[in-house]
């Protein structure tokens, strides 16, 4: 690669023809596709659900768009959500207006850089400055047609795509690893943690010496500041582990010193969705103060307990289960359970060395899926840089 040298300005116009083929109202009625409509696009894919095949006389009004492989889709309704992809199916297949078309012009464009393009900051930054509405923002065609980018030649395109793509494919691997491990520690987790006949039996309650609870202070609506105190979200308490940005800043006047989280309690939410209720976590970083709200609690294990042990059975699908029934409430979107229902979930328990043993297991599982997460996330910085250069022109990969 080379040092940027000077490139003139295009228009996204300038290497495709947008929107170029529409059905008409002379399409017949059974004409049959497959429709891509905006909720089918997210993260640079098309994900075709189990109702998207259909005819044009039961279509959406908005099915209108015709699709040639090669094409890329450019959401235009609240752009910033980046519903852009490119389309290589194959069979009859039919968008949403909901879209724009480009079409790679033979000699100009190349669909695969043109995908990088549209998915790209700058493109994301041009469309903003573009849109129109607040509820729904959008741009149009002519907002799209008018994006622009450096005058790359045909052969510059393809060469910034294959660097890109080759960085996708990386970062794709990575993710496959990530889930086949989580795959293996799933494994891990059933088998460890199911109860043999040596395992003493009891509820929680009686490997507790107490819950304790947080208070719900008004708030300022926004996220605590470097130093500032907060109040912790009920999604601080995650499935994946603590995440200590969910969380509301504070005035002096509400901090609790008896509510601050500490680093390794455990949280379980009291209060939450069907799906999340009595979720459990442990606290392995603070970015700043926070304490409790009324709707986390912190659990404090017994000495014979390793807590590290009592959240991975309380992550078990066995006890996810006991938890969701014992929630209650009226509302179809958030469910209660109460510290009395808590402390009556029934697990089993090892002696403590055994317990220790067990969390070295998962534990280690665990630091290798973290390890492979942080490289992903590492490849992600290593990508948006290498998009940022290339894709305006900074660094070139052929002699200006």
């Amino acid at each position: 690669m080379s040092e940027r040298t000077s490139l003139g300005t295009a228009k996204l116009s300038d290497f495709a023809d947008v929107n170029p083929e529409n059905l008409g109202a002379a399409t017949r009625p059974d004409f049959a596709f497959r429709y891509v409509d905006l909720s089918s696009v997210s993260g640079g894919r098309i994900q075709h659900g189990p109702t998207s095949a259909c005819s044009f006389g039961s279509a959406p009004s908005r099915a209108r768009r015709r699709l040639r492989p090669g094409d890329v889709l450019f959401g235009t309704v609240r752009p910033a959500q980046r519903s852009h992809a490119l389309f290589d199916g194959d069979g009859t297949t039919v968008a949403s207006t909901g879209f724009a078309v480009l079409r790679a012009r033979p000699g100009d464009g190349v669909s695969s850089f043109l995908r990088h393009f549209v998915l790209s900051d700058d493109a994301a930054r041009q469309a903003h400055r573009s849109e129109v509405g607040s509820g729904y923002p959008a741009v149009n065609e002519v907002d799209v047609s008018a994006l622009a980018l450096p005058q790359f030649g045909v052969e510059e395109q393809r060469r910034i795509a294959e660097v890109l793509d080759t960085v996708d494919e990386a970062i794709r691997a990575v993710e496959r690893i990530v889930t086949m491990l989580g795959s293996v520690r799933h494994g891990l987790l059933l088998a460890l943690m199911r109860p043999e006949a040596s395992w003493r039996r009891g509820t929680l309650g009686d490997r507790l010496l107490r819950i304790e609870s947080g208070k719900s202070p008004p708030t300022t609506d926004r996220r605590p500041a470097a130093g500032e105190w907060g109040v912790l979200k009920v999604s601080s308490v995650a499935g994946g582990g603590f995440r200590p940005e969910e969380a509301k800043a504070i005035v002096p006047a509400q901090r609790r010193p008896q509510d601050v989280v500490r680093l390794g309690d455990l949280l379980m939410t009291r209060a939450n969705t069907a799906q999340f209720v009595g979720l459990a976590c442990r606290v392995d970083r603070l970015p700043g103060p926070l304490q409790l709200s009324d709707k986390t609690l912190r659990l404090v294990p017994r000495p014979d307990v390793v807590p590290q042990f009592l959240l991975h059975a309380l992550q078990t699908p066995w006890c996810r289960r006991v938890v969701q029934a014992l929630g209650t409430g009226t509302s179809a979107g958030m469910k209660n359970i109460s510290q009395a229902e808590i402390r009556s979930i029934s697990l089993a328990f090892p002696d403590r060395a055994e317990q220790q043993r067990t969390v070295e297991v998962l534990d280690g599982a665990d630091a290798r899926i973290h390890a492979e997460e942080a490289g992903v996330r590492s490849l992600h910085d290593l990508r948006a840089g290498l998009a940022d250069d290339l894709l305006t022109g900074r660094v070139r990969t052929v002699p200006g």
